[in-house]
């Protein structure tokens, strides 16, 4: 059995369809209500592709590139919002287009959501949707990064209290 991806799901528009429709076409539901493929040779239908989806994966090249500089320069997370972002990742079933699952161990040290956007890495993707295909990037480096966010909306930026300002009255005229 494969999961399908949420982005498959809406596209295919499966949630409209009914339980009868879907058991035909080869598609089931698991306990948690995520959509599942009966075979690996049926074909996952997948979201339209053009001017738009080239454009949002050049966009998010250019995203991942200030994300890792931010990430590695600027404000850390603090270590209970990494370990949150962490559980969250490491429980995430959603899976990219292909039907394989978008939290992976690319080798003992580091994981990637989708393959891999380095190049550096064998089969990497660098050009990719970041909703379909998961962002790629190097998880470790992404979680320690306090103003991160997952793609997904799965989670977003460490929120900061700010501490509070002194209240100062402003003097008028000289008095």
């Amino acid at each position: 059995m494969i999961y399908m991806s949420e982005v498959t799901v809406s596209a295919a528009k499966l949630r409209r369809k009914s339980d009868e429709e879907l058991r035909k076409a080869g598609i089931g539901h698991d306990q948690t209500g995520y959509f599942l493929l009966a075979s690996a040779n049926l074909t996952l239908p997948t979201p339209k592709t053009g001017a738009l989806a080239s454009f949002r994966a050049v966009v998010n090249v250019a995203t991942a590139v200030a994300h890792v500089a931010e990430a590695i320069l600027g404000a850390k997370a603090s270590d209970k919002e990494i370990e949150r972002r962490k559980n969250i990742c490491t429980t995430c079933f959603e899976v990219d287009a292909s039907g394989r699952r978008l939290f992976r161990f690319v080798n003992v040290d580091a994981a990637s959501c989708g393959q891999p956007m380095d190049p550096r890495v064998a089969d990497s993707k660098v050009l990719r949707d970041p909703i379909v295909d998961g962002c790629g990037c190097w998880l470790q480096d992404k979680w320690i990064g306090q103003s991160q966010a997952c793609p997904r909306g799965k989670w977003g930026p460490e929120k900061v209290s700010e501490p509070p300002r002194s209240y100062v009255k402003r003097r008028c005229c000289g008095k």
